[in-house]
């Protein structure tokens, strides 16, 4: 076999792709190691479980304040006014940020190794917020 020729070619990987790849395999000194298991980050191992707390915390008043106020405008109609169903928009969006995103989020920021499936892979930037700084 030629060099060009088998499973993948080293060539054919960006080289941002390539760093992140070096970068995981140098986190990982033992070749036993089951990626496919979550691995905690080695700078969270002591205050993990504030993490938790306080992403929990988000995650409770997030989606009670959000469901209430969606709930509240509901039940009285006031979402015939523009401005009522413009904040009621904003309170279904931000539901759908602390139920579900944030949970996601704490354990993409507590695990290093990825293994939620490539389908979350793509999907979880396009729910999150990200914001651009033009300057």
């Amino acid at each position: 076999m030629s060099p060009g020729e088998g499973s993948g070619d080293i060539g054919s990987i960006s080289d941002k792709m390539l760093t992140q790849i070096i970068h995981n395999l140098q986190s990982f000194p033992n070749e036993t190691v089951d990626l496919t298991q979550p691995h905690l980050r080695h700078s969270l191992s002591n205050v993990y479980p504030l993490y938790i707390f306080l992403y929990s915390l988000l995650v409770v008043c997030g989606t009670v304040g959000n469901a209430a106020m969606i709930a509240h405008i509901l039940r009285r109609r006031l979402h015939r006014n523009p401005t009522n169903a413009y904040l009621m928009n904003i309170a279904v969006c931000q539901f759908i940020m602390s139920f579900p995103l944030l949970p996601l989020s704490l354990a993409i920021l507590l695990v290093q190794n990825w293994i939620f499936g490539s389908f979350l892979c793509y999907f979880v930037p396009m729910i999150q917020v990200r914001r651009c700084t033009w300057q």
